[in-house]
């Protein structure tokens, strides 16, 4: 009896925190793994980001004053703060040694993700996005006639912005490389020097990433642009949907080609089969975006750049047709639709981008 109470014994784990779940065999620290990794993923992405975008589009983002700045220097923190917790959370627990481990495995996690981000990510999203460059040294929109492994003459072009963003990506790298790097020449614990320089380091790019924040606010500024873009395009579908020319999905989940070939029509008001920026300005203007304030230029721009795929500053009907095809498939993936697709679809969508926007 005492052998096996003693055994039983043996195999129990202790709870962390006196109320975490714990487990003991293979699958049970995988069910473990994809429950936490979903909680933070939901943490970040429903509540944090959505709570983000929100504080930005109220305030509004740069150089604006008192709240400007709170807004502009807390936002950085809270995209860092769930990985910031489970490194803490684990360097809580235990003894010291144990604690220690634990956070240089939490570390070498978080510089992990980033660099798995700037190598496999990036490198993947390269290799499958690569078009044939021009002329002008610009890819051209879905055209590869290199093939998979044949790297000359193809490419992707991406704006300033985004290069000026991998690059912050790459020096936040900088002090994980200085922290691990003793570890990686296996040099004896105990040097604290390297330590100390990486936490100096990190404590100053992350004040400098906040000022840059303050006063070059144009990350701040495209996330907003995007977030009212979304928002365009959800009430141009909802005004389709309004104006009783049916639905823009079949039941099945497929765009409704001759419901957007009415609407396409309904739009083009000089009848010459093509949509210009005065009738897409138009078209804006009808709708009546009361509760968001947006530049209307700029809106009809960002749809230019969606459907004219000619580059001739018009929007014929077959152009048209696969724009709305996008617009709808990502509407789709933006809300979960179920049974059906209704007009409560497109409803539902507009309210979500509005959230994000106003």
């Amino acid at each position: 009896m005492n052998h096996i109470r003693s055994s039983s014994t043996a195999e129990t784990c202790a709870q962390t925190y006196s109320f975490l779940p714990c487990t003991t065999t293979a699958l049970g620290n995988l069910f473990l793994v994809l429950a936490y990794g979903f909680l933070n993923y939901k943490v970040r992405v429903t509540f944090l980001t959505a709570g983000s975008d929100l504080l930005l589009e109220t305030i509004g983002p740069g150089y604006a004053g008192g709240h400007g700045h709170v807004v502009t220097l807390l936002l950085p923190m809270l995209g860092a703060l769930p990985d910031a917790l489970l490194v803490l959370a684990s360097g809580l627990s235990g003894s010291g040694e144990k604690a220690q481990n634990q956070v240089l495995v939490g570390m070498g996690l978080l510089a992990g993700s980033t660099i798995f981000l700037l190598t496999v990510v990036w490198g993947t999203c390269v290799f499958a996005g690569k078009c044939d460059i021009g002329p002008n040294g610009v890819a051209i929109d879905s055209k590869d006639t290199k093939g998979w492994f044949r790297f000359t003459g193809s490419g992707i072009s991406t704006d300033n912005e985004t290069s000026w963003t991998a690059r912050i990506m790459a020096i936040c790298v900088i002090p994980f490389a200085i922290a691990l790097f003793p570890k990686m020449l296996r040099i004896q614990p105990g040097h604290r020097l390297p330590i100390l320089l990486a936490t100096i380091i990190s404590f100053f790019l992350a004040l400098s990433y906040c000022l840059f924040q303050i006063y070059l606010p144009w990350i701040q500024r495209r996330r907003l642009a995007f977030a009212k873009h979304r928002h365009v395009i959800s009430g141009i579908l909802q005004h389709a949907q309004m104006q009783a020319l049916g639905h823009l999905l079949n039941d099945d989940g497929t765009p409704n080609e001759n419901v957007i070939r009415k609407l396409f029509y309904k739009i083009d008001n000089d009848d010459n089969h093509d949509l210009s920026r005065a009738e897409l300005h138009a078209l804006i203007i009808g709708i009546n975006f009361e509760e968001l304030d947006f530049d209307k230029n700029d809106a009809v721009d960002k749809i230019m750049d969606d459907f004219d795929t000619s580059g001739n500053d018009t929007i014929d009907e077959g152009e048209f047709v696969e724009g709305m095809k996008i617009w709808l498939n990502e509407a789709k993936r933006k809300v979960q639709a179920s049974g059906a697709y209704t007009n409560k679809f497109i409803n539902d969508y507009h309210e979500v981008s509005l959230e994000f926007s106003r």
